[in-house]
């Protein structure tokens, strides 16, 4: 009955943790699981009637979920873009993979909480839940200063919109809207789901800013792990972005990261397995190859960005692939490059003679 379950291509780490505290902050006990370090599985076994559970699914462990078996009340798809097509063969089977939550529910009063895009536009049917689409035109949707969210008898609540750091920008807000949404079907209190906004520090490796070091900030941002969520970190930026951008492929296209990158203020830093492919894709995308190097390994792409970065400017670690070509994890590839850069803030001895790379 109090069990959410989020899924999506991006922000589904933000979304459940924020959910949590949206609800801790209306004084609800909650737990938080899934991709997280933790799980929940033995709690769910015995579920507490007075707790409130909020748990990420990926699509591996949603391909993976018996058919016809019990599926979550709520159920909230943050977004759906290609990815993990190495592992799932195709965009078909990859969306069929995080369609499986959306099958029926034993409870009575089951709940689609899902994107305004494709594929799950007004033209898309669920029709053993409720649906309530977060975005413009959706059920619930920002407006001048406030969530309009979409409760569970049907009326909107406004609840006063005034994000952290953590969550400015457009995939910030669109966080925010799901985890509202979902805390209010989960019984948390405007004032809580307003001051969790208003307090959320962010994740680890999620747009994470390190700071400023002689006037240039660095951003680490290791779990873009897709086109998308480098697309989406580049937009936050007004200020020209040093971009650390590779790794291990995933079989996603490039097209659009490239066209995107050619109107950013931005010089790439190709590193990793993707290197070549990425490199030849900015180059087809129209980036000038005076905007473009290529280097093995973050390591030196990051000295390199060093040489070139000015105050006012910002080195951007959100890679766009898989952390898994050099790393066990995305987050062994953060903790590398914040440890790169407090190894540069202790050193101080930045230099711009030659690029360190190959054009």
């Amino acid at each position: 009955k109090h069990l959410a379950a989020i899924t999506g291509t991006n922000g589904k780490s933000t979304t459940c943790v924020l959910a949590g505290r949206m609800l801790e902050e209306s004084g609800k006990r909650v737990s938080v699981g899934g991709n997280l370090g933790g799980s929940l599985l033995a709690e769910l076994d015995r579920p507490d009637p007075q707790r409130r559970y909020v748990v990420e699914i990926s699509s591996f462990q949603a391909e993976r979920l018996e058919q016809g078996g019990s599926r979550p009340r709520i159920v909230s798809v943050t977004n759906l873009s290609p990815d993990h097509l190495d592992w799932h063969g195709n965009e078909s089977r990859y969306f069929a993979a995080k369609q499986r939550l959306l099958e029926p529910s034993k409870e009575v009063d089951a709940v689609a909480i899902l994107p305004t895009g494709a594929p799950f536009g007004t033209g898309f049917s669920c029709p053993h839940r409720k649906v309530i689409r977060c975005g413009d035109e959706g059920e619930s949707r920002q407006e001048d200063g406030v969530l309009s969210v979409s409760s569970p008898d049907g009326e909107k609540i406004s609840i006063p919109y005034h994000p952290s750091l953590a969550l400015e920008g457009p995939a910030g807000s669109m966080n925010a809207l799901h985890a509202a949404t979902i805390a209010t079907h989960l019984g948390a209190t405007v004032e809580g789901i307003s001051h969790a906004i208003e307090t959320f520090p962010g994740l680890p490796h999620r747009y994470q800013d390190l700071g400023e070091i002689d006037g240039v900030r660095f951003i680490d941002d290791s779990k873009a792990t897709s086109p998308e969520s480098a697309s989406a970190a580049l937009a936050r930026s007004d200020a020209p972005v040093h971009w650390l951008c590779g790794g291990k492929p995933k079989g996603s296209d490039l097209v659009a990261l490239a066209d995107f990158a050619r109107e950013r203020n931005l010089h790439a830093y190709c590193f990793g397995a993707v290197q070549q492919q990425l490199y030849e894709a900015l180059i087809q995308g129209g980036l000038g190859d005076d905007r473009l190097q290529r280097h093995p390994d973050l390591e030196t792409a990051f000295a390199a960005a060093l040489k070139c970065a000015r105050t006012g400017e910002v080195v951007l670690l959100s890679p766009g692939f898989a952390s898994f070509d050099q790393y066990s994890c995305f987050e062994e590839r953060g903790d590398h490059f914040q440890q790169l850069v407090e190894g540069w803030n202790k050193s101080r001895a930045p230099s711009c003679a030659g690029d360190g790379g190959h054009r």
